[in-house]
């Protein structure tokens, strides 16, 4: 079969390539958005008991957050770039490199997972002194959570893997209802963790570490099955792809890589703002931790409008179907401006309600609430960078996002909070316009570029 009736055959079969885009946007990101909203609301059932334990317990939830995120962006990271290598693939019409890419992507991700646990442990008491956690009673409470994490690394990546291949193929309410189940079982599993009972013994904030990776364990086996099903992944292409072969190793770390450094910028970005704002206290500590979940549900429904362009640009690119490709970032940054914006309201308008979920603490509100308010003046920015970066991933340009990235979340923001709090002595609020002023600066940065570099017709 030739190259062009292969990629005719291929668009004739497959909706990523010829169904109506504002279609594909919503049959593909609306399962991810339902799905990033359960996954975070976890998190936040994860934060509010933990501010059932202690004020303090809050703290070194909130002062792990940055350190567990790295599990997340190798997860997410090296997940989004066999996304874009395998709709590549398919949209070429080269089944056969589509299925190397999804059989070695899951091998590789398991081996970077024992990695990660292997060297990140030995140091993770380090890295949580160095956040702030000098107390020790306040340092072992970030341990007994962190360390739990780390062990359970690799059911963290490798159900990211495994959900890679689905969002390839535009299949993704498995991992919809993977994180809505586990959001519920999240809600049984924490009390019972953290209290006891049932012959279990209290385990304090450690019982919150233990059911997180065992509900993402539970996940790899509800992926893995589905993924059994699909044709990429069977007993056949196990055994023909199992061993790693160079080419195809490289070509995921080339695209993997960067997505995980850009991911990892989120967390050296939480870094900076956490070794800023814990000078100012416990309080305020707590009080970040708490308000960046609010800022998370914020943003849900930016994730699955970054799963759908991806996947779409991705075919498209490969099907040579530019047209698609434009049409795919012009929607979604309208789609996700207009949520945004919406969003940036509702959040703004229940902001102190919503941080009253976490503690009882008046100061932690009111900090909070800060926080809340101005940075959400940053969500639609956030949002035309987003699709902008998804877009340059989807063409197989991850450099540039990751740059960008890193100017977004940690090289402004340093400068910034070291200009205006470090040297001219401003306080919290000066931390967060900074923090927020960049996140214009780089979407319009992000914007042009991909405008730029995406294929046109």
């Amino acid at each position: 079969m030739t190259s062009a009736k292969a990629q005719s055959d291929s668009a004739s079969q497959n909706p990523l390539l010829v169904a109506p885009i504002p279609l594909m946007i919503r049959k593909i990101g609306v399962p991810v958005s339902i799905g990033a909203t359960f996954n975070t609301l976890f998190n936040v059932v994860d934060t509010i008991y933990g501010g059932l334990i202690s004020d303090q317990a809050l703290a070194a939830l909130s002062i792990s957050f940055p350190i567990y995120f790295i599990i997340v962006a190798l997860g997410f990271g090296f997940s989004q770039g066999n996304t874009a290598l395998i709709g590549n693939a398919l949209g070429r019409g080269n089944r056969e490199q589509a299925e190397q890419y999804a059989v070695q992507g899951i091998t590789f991700g398991i081996i970077i997972s024992i990695l990660t646990t292997v060297l990140v442990l030995p140091i993770l008491p380090n890295l949580v002194a160095f956040m702030g956690a000098t107390d020790p009673e306040y340092q072992q409470m970030a341990l007994d959570y962190i360390n739990v994490i780390f062990y359970g690394a690799i059911f963290f990546i490798t159900v990211q893997m495994l959900t890679s291949i689905l969002n390839a193929v535009g299949n993704t309410i498995p991992g919809r209802n993977f994180l809505v189940a586990g959001f519920f079982l999240n809600l049984i599993l924490d009390p019972w963790f953290i209290f006891g009972g049932f012959g279990l013994p209290a385990l304090g904030i450690g019982g919150i570490g233990l059911a997180t990776i065992s509900i993402q364990a539970l996940g790899c086996i509800y992926i893995g099955y589905i993924v059994s099903k699909t044709d990429l992944i069977t007993a056949v292409t196990l055994k023909k792809y199992l061993m790693p072969r160079p080419k195809i190793v490289w070509g995921i770390i080339q695209q993997g890589f960067p997505n995980t450094l850009d991911l990892m910028g989120v967390s050296l970005g939480f870094f900076v703002l956490t070794f800023f704002v814990s000078k100012f206290g416990p309080d305020a500590v707590a009080a970040l931790g708490a308000a960046s979940r609010l800022e998370q549900v914020a943003l849900l429904p930016l994730l699955g409008l970054n799963v759908a362009v991806i996947a779409l640009v991705a075919q498209n690119n490969g099907a040579a179907q530019f047209d698609r490709v434009q049409e795919a970032f012009r929607k979604s940054i309208f789609y996700g401006s207009l949520i945004m914006f919406s969003t940036m309201v509702l959040v703004s308008i229940f902001a102190r309600p919503l941080m009253q979920l976490f503690t009882d603490n008046p100061d932690i509100v009111d900090i909070g609430v800060q926080y809340v308010w101005i940075r959400n003046l940053g969500l639609v920015p956030s949002a035309i960078f987003f699709m902008s970066s998804s877009a340059l991933r989807g063409i197989e340009r991850p450099i540039l996002p990751l740059i960008y990235n890193m100017f977004r979340f940690v090289g402004l923001p340093w400068l910034f909070i070291y200009i205006f709090v470090q040297q001219m002595g401003m306080g919290l609020t000066a931390i967060w316009v900074t923090s927020t002023a960049a996140f214009f600066i780089v979407a319009v940065a992000g914007y042009w570029t991909a405008h730029r570099l995406l294929p046109k017709a």
